[in-house]
């Protein structure tokens, strides 16, 4: 099995399965054993209990029962037989005819019912003929009840009351007797058997406990087995990793595992072995290498150094000369500087001013155009007043011819109302006859104050009408008279705006010409300061330079000491590298 799984080449849910899929097996195989031993237990029990204890008590007590019936009706025959007489006789008859096919029936069941049991008791040998109570079995009950029954059906006639009829009584009990010994001797059977049953179902426990515990050992083995498998693979890694952990780089690992992920753990693990291998040795090479070259740099830099101090000692002399010079060039730059700022105020202050001068006439076209645009708006709206004016007076008419139609509506309506009231009249004088003429002068009489009541609406509404007119036509005159004001006042503002654009373009062209002059200044000022910059350039420049020189010197006189100490100090560190690295087994 080792081996088995040593030449395995397993992943970890594969290894799991083969711990979990045995016992699951085994789990289905008990199952399926336990099922069919209790199926055979519940067969056994079902031919035990149903097929024969069952049917054969059935049979027996119902033979019993038949077998009382039958003797009651004989009871009931000998009864009628010892009655007074009174019932008629065809009654009698019917009575005696009943109870002795009660008789024959019950009997017959009697030994039909017994006949069943034997048979069935037959099928079992033990039942039939082994087992017995008082030295009889069950076959000599049956027979004695044969013998039993037979006698008590000789020994008295109750038809003809011909016999003994004590020997009768006794005889029945003593042919129940047997039936009841053939019923014992089958309950001591079927007790008997339950024992036997119960051997039967504690020796299957026992062969299926036996069964599961011999499963149960060989899947702990086979867990075991794999357990092991499993855990001598994590071994392996685990003491490679240990021996990695102490300085052992040189010792390989076994990466032979059945199972795939130990077996891919194992191999990462001798991969990083190679490669700190391999590099710890890169180490050791660098360190030395390191320690070699830092030797050299401190003897080239130490030479530098003395050089170096010589050339910062010359750099400084000349550094002072040109910051000297520099210092009288920036002075008569600094008046050259001050004339400058003056001509670049006199040239701004111009350029402002013919700036502002444009801006202002920009602004004043812009104002004219308004204007422009504001008279032609000014004329639109006197136009529209007009209409306006117009318009109100053309309703003014149609509300006037509108009011006459009222007057007239209203005219009408009260001779229409006098018309209906003389009609109301003439229907009153001619009585029943009129009646119906009487209610359509009313209902006239009522149209027609409606439409007076209507046109008096029309008139008041008319009224109020012709009044919001004539104030329409007011205010609109005035809105014309107030617009052809305007008109007025923009055109002479508009007159003024132009007497004014002139006096700009005036000035503008005055502007014009001292910037011209103030320009050809600044050229001027523009050539003096560029000699005075260039001169005072250079000589910053030299200053500069010397001062950057001589800074630049004793930085590098600086960095070439740092350069020792880190030199020093790169020598250290491969010197404790080397020492740090010894630790390792390469």
């Amino acid at each position: 099995m080792k081996k088995l799984f040593g030449k395995a080449n397993l992943s970890f849910m594969v290894a799991l399965q083969m711990l979990v899929l045995p016992a699951v097996i085994c789990l289905i195989i008990s199952i399926f054993m336990l099922g069919r031993e209790m199926n055979s237990t519940y067969s056994d029990a079902e031919k035990l209990y149903f097929d024969k204890l069952y049917q054969i008590n059935s049979n027996l007590v119902n033979a019993d029962r038949d077998f009382y019936q039958a003797m009651n009706a004989t009871q009931q025959y000998m009864s009628i037989t010892k009655s007074d007489g009174s019932l008629p006789e065809d009654v009698m008859n019917q009575l005696y005819a009943a109870r002795s096919a009660s008789f024959d029936e019950n009997l017959a069941q009697t030994l039909e019912r017994i006949s069943k049991a034997n048979e069935i008791a037959q099928t079992d040998s033990y039942l039939y003929t082994g087992i017995s109570i008082d030295g009889k079995t069950y076959k000599d009950f049956s027979e004695e009840f044969t013998t039993n029954y037979e006698a008590w059906l000789g020994v008295y006639d109750f038809k003809t009351e011909e016999g003994d009829i004590t020997a009768f009584n006794e005889d029945f009990e003593t042919t129940r007797g047997s039936i009841s010994n053939m019923s014992d001797i089958v309950e001591k059977w079927a007790e008997e058997e339950e024992a036997i049953a119960k051997s039967d179902i504690k020796s299957k426990i026992i062969t299926l406990s036996i069964v599961f515990a011999i499963i149960i050992i060989l899947i702990y083995l086979l867990v075991l087995v794999t357990a092991k498998s499993l855990s001598d693979g994590v071994k392996r890694v685990e003491g490679a990793i240990d021996n990695m952990s102490n300085g052992d780089f040189v010792t390989h690992l076994e990466v032979d595992s059945p199972i795939k992920e130990f077996k891919g753990i194992a191999l990462a693990a001798e991969n990083m072995r190679h490669n700190l291998h391999e590099a710890l040795k890169r180490i050791i090479a660098s360190a030395q290498n390191v320690d070699d070259g830092a030797n050299v740099a401190k003897e080239k830099i130490s030479d530098s150094q003395t050089a170096t101090a010589d050339i910062n000692q010359a750099v400084s002399d000349l550094a002072n000369g040109a910051t000297a010079m520099a210092t009288d060039v920036q002075s008569a730059a600094g008046i050259t500087v001050s004339i400058g700022n003056a001509v670049e105020n006199v040239l701004g202050a111009a350029n402002s001013n013919l700036e502002n001068g444009r801006n202002v006439m920009e602004e004043s076209l812009k104002v004219q155009s308004e204007l422009g645009e504001l008279v032609t708006s000014g004329q639109n709206t006197r136009e529209k007043a007009n209409h306006v004016s117009e318009s109100v007076s053309e309703t003014a008419e149609v509300v006037s011819r509108i009011s006459q139609a009222a007057d007239l509506i209203i005219s009408i309506a009260n001779q229409t109302n006098l018309l209906a009231l003389n009609a109301s009249i003439e229907a009153a004088r001619a009585g029943e006859a009129g009646r119906g003429f009487a209610v359509v002068a009313d209902n006239i009489k009522d149209l027609a104050e409606e439409s007076n009541g209507a046109a008096n609406e029309i008139s008041s509404m008319l009224k109020q009408i012709t009044d919001l007119s004539n104030q329409n036509k007011s205010l609109t005159d005035a809105i014309k008279k107030a617009t052809e004001d305007e008109t007025a006042a923009l055109n002479s503002m508009s007159d003024s705006f132009e007497r004014m654009l002139g006096m700009l373009h005036e000035t503008e062209e005055g502007n014009n010409r001292i910037v011209e002059l103030v320009e050809t200044l600044e050229g001027n000022k523009n050539s003096i300061m560029d000699s005075v910059e260039s001169l005072s350039s250079v000589s910053e420049e030299n200053a500069a330079s010397t001062q950057q020189t001589s800074a630049s010197l004793s930085m590098l006189d600086d960095n070439m000491v740092n350069v020792v100490e880190q030199a020093e100090n790169l020598k250290v560190v491969a010197m404790e590298l080397r020492d740090n690295v010894k630790m390792f087994t390469i």
